[in-house]
């Protein structure tokens, strides 16, 4: 995923809720902006009190929570 892509995802207003997929089949729920710092090549995502450092080439799929919950 591009930074700019994901930019885009994170200042929709409101904000809807987002799960992301990960090249290695895991998953991840994104319910704050706040939750996601990102730079060029990567995204730090907080994930209650730890920080997970993940490559943007492995965020494979971006899905509304509220078409998982629909």
């Amino acid at each position: 995923m591009k930074k700019e892509d994901f930019e885009v995802i994170l200042r929709r207003r409101p904000f809807t809720p987002f799960r992301l997929h990960f090249s290695n089949g895991s998953t991840h729920d994104i319910t704050h902006p706040d939750s996601v710092l990102l730079s060029d090549r990567m995204a730090a995502i907080a994930i209650g009190d730890s920080i997970w450092m993940v490559a943007m080439m492995h965020i494979v799929e971006v899905e509304p929570l509220a078409a998982i919950h629909a």
